[in-house]
């Protein structure tokens, strides 16, 4: 991320710079990224710097109550005027920048005609250093900037810098662009080629204090928050969509276990009613077949059927070849591949269920097991 600062000549020409890589001075609209910072100078002539009590603690009632607390300070009316302040070195005061709604909307227009948002628009004096006793001034062709306090400035002719030699004695800094001289004795002074190489070093520190506040606060830095809304809004319908994606496939898996089941017990029906030709409710008709057998309603036998089911459905290999319901308990016989798969078998079953393993047959396709599962643990 880098600043740039940018300066817009009385006749419309857009002078910059920028902090990424060598610093010089260019002509014509800068290139801007997303991350950059775009730093605007307002022309000295057009603002008014003050200091003012601090008269409310919020920022938000100090931008209510300050433009009335500076009006009678003020030439022009009070609603004619955008009313700017920072935080000064005294807590109880206010850096205040004045300038008119008009000349802000003018330069904000002239900048969107190039493509152009502005995050700092700054007043010119405060891109000149300052501390208590030391003021700096700026000489370029016919044109003098001196900043004499924290919220303290002056622009004109450098012939008229004579009227400050008497609050001056202090010392003060001189920038002399080009072959400028000055008028005053200067205890410091440096040449530059363009005003915005000195300008340039306010680019290390945030801005003394930026005019785009209230009415004028910065598009990009809104543009930025809607963007960022945007985002924890999408990510709050990614989030509902992946919950309800889950509970769809969740309730897919249990119909599927479901139909599973319903299909085990239809097979476990058919082999335990072998003249049986439509199955509509497994259960239910296994009750009523348990019941005209002279068992009951069939409950334990019914409650052995349904702990087989997924124990003989689990093992591809096992094939139930006929099962047989005896009062409380349940016979089952099954064809596997090996004697091994017919313990893991019995061991499936034995969970909840007392199983014996009453005959094992080799064969030429596996092996014939015989189990009787009845109730009770093993």
């Amino acid at each position: 991320m880098s600043r740039i600062l940018l300066r817009i000549a009385p006749d419309g020409e857009l002078r910059w710079l920028s902090t990424s890589g060598p610093v010089r001075v260019q002509s014509g609209v800068p290139p801007v990224a997303p991350d950059d910072r775009l730093w605007v100078i307002f022309p000295a002539e057009d603002v008014l710097l003050m200091s003012a009590p601090r008269v409310a603690r919020s920022a938000a009632q100090m931008q209510q109550a300050l433009p009335y607390a500076i009006e009678d300070q003020l030439a022009a009316a009070i609603e004619t005027q955008h009313v700017a302040w920072a935080p000064a070195a005294d807590p109880q005061q206010v850096a205040v920048a004045v300038v008119a709604r008009t000349r802000i909307e003018a330069l904000l227009s002239s900048l969107r005609t190039h493509g152009l948002e502005p995050d700092v628009l700054i007043p010119e004096p405060l891109l000149l250093p300052w501390q208590a006793g030391v003021a700096t001034v700026l000489l370029e062709s016919n044109r003098a900037l001196l900043r004499y306090g924290e919220a303290r400035a002056f622009v004109g002719q450098p012939g008229e810098l004579q009227i400050f030699a008497s609050v001056l004695e202090a010392g003060l800094d001189g920038v002399l662009v080009g072959d400028q001289q000055s008028p005053l004795p200067l205890r410091n002074s440096r040449r530059v080629d363009d005003a915005l190489l000195a300008y340039a070093d306010a680019l290390r520190n945030d801005p003394a204090l930026s005019l785009l506040q209230g009415d004028y606060a910065p598009r990009r830095r809104a543009g930025s928050t809607q963007r960022a809304w945007r985002w924890a809004a999408g990510l709050a319908l990614a989030g509902l969509f992946l919950s309800f994606t889950y509970a769809v496939l969740e309730r897919a898996q249990l119909l599927s276990l479901v139909d599973r089941q319903r299909s085990e017990m239809a097979g476990l029906y058919r082999a335990a009613v072998p003249g049986a030709t439509r199955v509509v409710d497994a259960e239910q008709q296994l009750r009523s077949a348990l019941a005209a057998a002279g068992q009951g309603r069939g409950d334990t036998s019914l409650a052995l059927l349904t702990q087989a089911a997924p124990a003989l459905s689990s093992d591809t290999r096992i094939q139930l070849d006929a099962l047989e319901l005896r009062d409380s308990s349940l016979e089952l016989v099954v064809s596997a591949p090996d004697v091994a798969a017919l313990d893991a078998l019995q061991q499936r079953l034995a969970v909840g269920a007392k199983v014996e393993l009453t005959a094992a047959t080799p064969g030429s396709k596996g092996v014939e097991g015989r189990l009787r599962m009845s109730g009770g643990s093993r």
